[in-house]
């Protein structure tokens, strides 16, 4: 039979560092998106971050965040992802 010990709270460190990854895997898409598509609307952005949010995280972007920040990236600001503590 196999097995092994872990630390206390080893399922939250597992969390916190694939949401790491992901927020680094994110952050120069969303950079590109940003110098792509500065003062277009969003309506316009919204489908290409859908689209590049699912093939870089794996899963959807869902409403209001895909608004909200398709709305930044129109606005020419910068998104910055960082994990919550």
């Amino acid at each position: 039979m196999f097995g092994f010990e872990s630390e206390p709270g080893w399922e939250e460190h597992v969390g916190r560092v694939g949401i790491e990854v992901m927020c680094r895997r994110l952050q120069p898409v969303l950079d590109h998106l940003r110098e792509e598509y500065a003062g277009h609307p969003a309506d316009e952005i919204k489908p290409v971050l859908a689209r590049e949010w699912e093939a870089c995280t794996g899963g959807p972007i869902a409403d209001p965040d895909l608004t909200r920040y398709a709305a930044v990236i129109s606005r020419g600001r910068r998104i910055v992802l960082e994990p919550q503590p």
